[in-house]
């Protein structure tokens, strides 16, 4: 059985979690506003034009974007462990059970994702590959109600996702994600405030993992109570596309966060 941590177990207290995502996002504003306004030329919404000129929408940002996560989707999936000459069989079966393992993993996420109406891990990995300039998901292994463990990998926005580095990498992750009141009500028995018209508001959600726990919060409390995900790491995978590092400028003022070219989108030219 899986232990809840105490709040004097855990360090955090929920706004604490949640001024971590606001400082951060406000620290990063230019580079999530590049992502904002790449996806926005990716739906051809172009700049306004003064009154009494003609403009003309082309729509090469959109075909060229989805030329590319389409070769991204469609190309050939091989999960394959290297072989060493030296390798004996009992070895080599060892890693054809991995390689089944592995394949069986990305089919069952796959089935998850089409039960939430969602693209597969792949075309939403392509998707913000492309256009958001990196990639995200967190990956554990997760309990149903009958006891039985399941993969649970979700991909994550880049747009919406926050985090931390120590000493030996990622310290810690959120994802914000809004719920509207049905859902709320559903996953976490929680309910949305009125938004003032007699109806429930969709409200943010926080989805923290550090290297022991997570949780979730809502609300300005945990809906979601410090729970142990027994991975041994912060479970979220982070990449960003292309070669160059988050440069320090001399305006960072000593800052570790991510730059403004730092995984840039398919529209960086």
């Amino acid at each position: 059985m899986v232990e809840l941590l105490t709040p004097t177990q855990f360090a955090l207290e929920p706004t604490d979690i949640v001024k971590l995502v606001t400082d951060q996002e406000g620290a990063t504003t230019d580079l999530r506003r590049r992502m904002e306004d790449d996806y926005q030329l990716y739906l051809l919404n172009g700049p306004d034009v003064e009154e009494g000129y003609q403009s003309y929408v082309t729509n090469e940002p959109q075909t060229f974007a989805d030329m590319l996560i389409s070769m991204m989707v469609l190309a050939n999936l091989v999960v394959r462990f290297p072989i060493d000459q030296g390798q004996d069989q009992p070895q080599r079966e060892r890693d054809d059970v991995k390689e089944r393992f592995i394949t069986g993993v990305l089919r069952a996420t796959d089935e998850h994702l089409a039960d939430m109406l969602m693209p597969s891990l792949r075309e939403q990995w392509a998707f913000f590959t492309a256009l958001r300039g990196g990639y995200a998901a967190r990956a554990v292994f997760a309990r149903d109600e009958s006891g039985q463990f399941y993969p649970d990998i979700m991909p994550w926005d880049r747009y919406n996702t926050f985090y931390g580095m120590g000493p030996k990498g990622l310290a810690w992750a959120c994802h914000r994600l809004y719920r509207n009141p049905s859902d709320l009500r559903e996953e976490f028995n929680a309910e949305a405030p009125s938004n003032g018209h007699g109806q429930a508001a969709s409200i943010p959600i926080y989805d923290y993992y550090d290297g022991e726990i997570n949780c979730v919060v809502a609300r300005g409390e945990f809906v979601k109570q410090p729970t142990p995900h027994m991975a041994g790491r912060v479970p979220v995978i982070l990449g960003a596309v292309g070669p160059a590092p988050p440069i320090i400028g001399l305006n960072a003022e000593g800052t570790h966060l991510p730059s403004l070219y730092f995984g840039e989108s398919v529209f960086k030219s």
